[in-house]
């Protein structure tokens, strides 16, 4: 993480415009990524959200064989399913309120999709995991109760990403410690990204994975 970072489009004229002035320190710091001609232009727009997502994974050791829910099955949602799948997941689930995005997230292949609103969350977790749990959940939805909840859908020694920020004044949560202490739970944030995970979104966007 940057102490003196100078985000594109916050700090420094944002991408969206036929051309852009580089600043020098992105140049320098390797955060200029070529796009090969071959991956359209739709596609590419997904770098960014994909490399937050890569690096979210990573901090929290996802990794071959894991069984990884997801909480939330909005575009984000939809990415860290593929992402974590990519990653070796030897199952992925993924929960959802929204009755629109729940039919989208049923075309998705190798996906166990939970009908929140309907479907005891924890109950499908544990029947599908032996009663363990997951090994990793990863909050994707800008939810307080999600949020809550997530240490609860996870297995001892389990992890917890808290990818998705919460609204300002709106982000004070409450955490039974026992559920964390207990079960030695690790409980992660992830904010934004880093040159190599925009890499390694360009890699998988180019291998069509």
């Amino acid at each position: 993480m940057c102490a003196d970072e100078l985000p594109i489009g916050l700090g420094a004229d944002g991408a969206l415009a036929e051309f852009m002035a580089i600043p020098p320190q992105a140049l320098a710091g390797g955060n200029v990524v070529r796009v090969p001609d071959q991956v359209p232009d739709e596609a590419a727009a997904l770098c960014e959200p994909m490399s937050c997502a890569i690096n979210a994974q990573q901090i929290v050791g996802i990794g071959q064989g894991d069984n990884v829910l997801v909480i939330g099955g909005g575009p984000l949602g939809a990415i860290h399913v593929e992402i974590a799948k990519a990653l070796g997941a030897r199952q992925v689930m993924i929960s959802e309120f929204s009755e629109l995005r729940l039919a989208m997230l049923r075309e998705l292949e190798d996906v166990l999709v939970i009908d929140a609103a309907n479907e005891d969350v924890g109950e499908v977790i544990a029947q599908n995991t032996d009663g363990l749990g997951a090994d990793v959940a990863v909050v994707a939805a800008p939810s307080r109760a999600a949020h809550e909840a997530s240490i609860n859908y996870v297995r001892k020694g389990g992890a917890v990403s808290f990818f998705a920020s919460l609204p300002t004044g709106k982000s004070d949560i409450a955490l039974d410690s026992r559920v964390i202490h207990y079960g030695e739970l690790r409980v992660c944030g992830a904010s934004d990204s880093r040159p190599e995970h925009v890499r390694r979104a360009v890699g998988q966007l180019t291998d069509g994975k």
